[in-house]
């Protein structure tokens, strides 16, 4: 899956800025909820992706791997987690949440 990140929007863009002054360091996940609650990743490392983005580095692309022993339905909901990895803040709170389109 290929996500993109901006570190800094243009104005009156209308989306959530990541940063304003300083870089961060970001962990992004794919996780699927079981029914008891529980998030387990579907990445095919099995845990997040660490990235570093700064400032003034512009949009940055993401490629994240899913492990091939993993199935997906259609309709199922997985969460896309962009997190700070240093204060643990969620982009945005509650994650992106993504809706399989057909069975995988």
């Amino acid at each position: 899956m290929k996500v993109g990140l901006r570190p800094k929007l243009a104005p009156g863009a209308g989306q959530m800025s990541l940063f304003v002054e300083f870089g961060r360091n970001l962990q992004l996940d794919v996780l699927r909820v079981l029914p008891t609650g529980e998030r387990k990743s579907v990445l095919a490392t099995g845990r997040p992706k660490d990235l570093r983005i700064e400032r003034d580095s512009g949009e940055i692309t993401v490629n994240l791997f899913f492990h091939t022993a993993q199935s997906f339905r259609q309709g199922e909901t997985l969460v896309l987690e962009v997190r700070d990895a240093d204060t643990l803040e969620h982009f945005p709170s509650g994650g992106v949440k993504l809706i399989v389109g057909r069975d995988m």
